[in-house]
């Protein structure tokens, strides 16, 4: 749980985002490094869960509604860590974006819906425990309010790229134009796969 409080804080005091690019891509690079570090933290996250199911089903009925308040306080916390990194990288894309480098801003949505993608083809066929199950749907709705909250995302993909067209001679509309379908099919995809 101190872990979870000391990145909370970590969230709350990261600086306000730049317009440089260089320094915006630098703080994609350093949040994605983080993310991968929170990964790593949710089989203990999982585990931890458990043991307090456990424990919850063997304590003595007046200790159930304490223990139970420390789940809700740790599911709480974890859940409040990945929505604050979810928001934190979609504001960085869209700062990317806004940045004047639309490739890039482009780049790293496609490869958030390959991620995606990849996650959700090995989630079809969920077998195991109540508890794991319960852990998959409740990971899933996380993932659905980031998908969500990736349409502002695709929106200005989409804006800037009409944008762009106007203003672009022939080869160049066409390369947007094919960008802008990539995604908007692989974003179809993991809309069809959630």
């Amino acid at each position: 749980m101190n872990w979870l409080n000391d990145l909370e804080k970590n969230f709350d005091s990261i600086q306000q985002l730049s317009n440089n690019s260089d320094v915006i891509r630098q703080m994609i690079q350093k949040h994605r490094e983080f993310q991968r570090q929170l990964g790593s933290k949710h089989s203990q996250y999982d585990a931890t869960l458990k043991m307090g199911k456990n424990l919850k089903e063997k304590a003595p009925k007046i200790d159930v509604p304490i223990i139970q308040d420390m789940i809700d306080e740790l599911k709480n916390k974890w859940n409040s860590i990945c929505n604050k990194s979810v928001d934190r990288q979609r504001k960085l894309e869209e700062a990317l974006l806004f940045s004047g480098q639309f490739k890039d801003a482009i780049d790293a949505l496609l490869d958030w819906l390959e991620k995606a993608r990849e996650q959700l083809l090995n989630n079809l066929s969920v077998y195991g425990d109540l508890d794991t199950v319960t852990a998959l749907v409740e990971q899933h709705k996380i993932f659905l309010e980031e998908f969500k909250r990736r349409e502002k995302n695709l929106q200005s993909v989409h804006r800037i790229s009409e944008e762009l067209r106007k203003s672009s001679p022939g080869d160049d509309s066409y390369n947007i134009h094919a960008e802008i379908a990539a995604i908007d099919e692989k974003w179809k995809e993991v809309e069809q796969l959630s």
